[in-house]
């Protein structure tokens, strides 16, 4: 079923009128309203953003409560560090 702007959206119990108006509601974007109801996770999005949920990292021993705290310290990019700690789940 293919999800228009101006569709109903029902995520997690809320009937918002359309994806724009769930989006600005759970502080996420309207992409990723739509690509969670693809996916059949919309019940999921909005609850875990980089803002609410860091994932620590290690890096050199040295151990940072997020990646992009261990990026702006170490001066690795984000995306380095990132792609580091995906390869290593």
């Amino acid at each position: 079923m293919k999800h228009r702007k101006g569709n109903p959206v029902l995520i997690r119990g809320t009937l918002y009128p359309s994806g724009v108006v769930a989006a600005l509601a759970l502080g996420v974007t309207k992409q990723a309203i739509y690509q969670a109801l693809e996916r059949g996770t919309i019940d999921k999005v909005g609850l875990f953003t980089h803002s609410t949920m860091p994932k620590p990292v290690t890096v050199d021993g040295v151990r940072y409560p997020s990646i992009q705290k261990a990026a702006r310290v170490t001066g690795i990019p984000y995306s380095t560090l990132r792609d580091r700690v995906a390869r290593q789940s």
